[in-house]
């Protein structure tokens, strides 16, 4: 009994529910549209909600600019199905937001904005005919290069910076204590130093 009651303390449960939207209310909330493929090989971008960025490999970019690799999120209760799906050919059309709790884009909603894509026609969508026109529509060839995590740069100019400011921090304690120090044993330890 006090077991299972330990369980049900330190278990911790994932759930996520997405509201459905309209394809047009998609399509205005989205920043990037996008056709690819995820890289799943890849160590994934961790965050805080439900969400992880992976490197997304662009194809085909209907709204905004992108770069042939971005980095997009994936719910993750939805990796698994994405991988078998990307395993037996299929690709993904990705309507991306920008969101303040994560250092990647997002799909809009959730699988509102996640469509499934074989064969240049979309799978098991809410509104097929409508997504089917929009792989129809004109479209940009994306940008050559990739793009980093902002939390992958951050950490390493963080620790750049820190490391700069011990160093600076220790010439000052060193050039203060050889400051008040009488010359004979400033000397002795300048020479030691040396």
């Amino acid at each position: 009994m006090v077991s299972m009651l330990v369980l049900m303390i330190h278990t911790r449960a994932y759930a996520s529910k997405w509201i459905p939207m309209s394809p047009q209310e998609v399509i205005e909330e989205s920043v990037l549209t996008v056709i690819g493929t995820y890289d799943f090989s890849c160590k994934p971008n961790t965050s805080e909600f439900v969400f992880e960025g992976y490197p997304f490999e662009v194809t085909k970019v209907f709204k905004g600019d992108s770069p042939e690799s971005t980095l997009a999120a994936i719910d993750i209760h939805n990796t698994g199905g994405a991988k078998e799906f990307q395993a037996e050919g299929g690709k993904f059309l990705l309507f991306l937001e920008r969101r303040k709790d994560v250092d990647f884009l997002v799909p809009i909603r959730g699988l509102n904005g996640m469509i499934q894509v074989v064969d240049e026609k979309t799978e098991d969508a809410y509104d097929d005919i409508f997504f089917d026109s929009i792989l129809k529509a004109p479209f940009k060839e994306p940008i050559p290069g990739s793009v980093k995590s902002t939390s992958q740069d951050n950490s390493m100019l963080i620790f750049l910076s820190t490391s700069f400011m011990a160093d600076v921090f220790i010439f000052f304690l060193i050039y203060w204590d050889l400051r008040n120090r009488p010359a004979k044993v400033r000397l002795a330890q300048a020479f030691i130093l040396l």
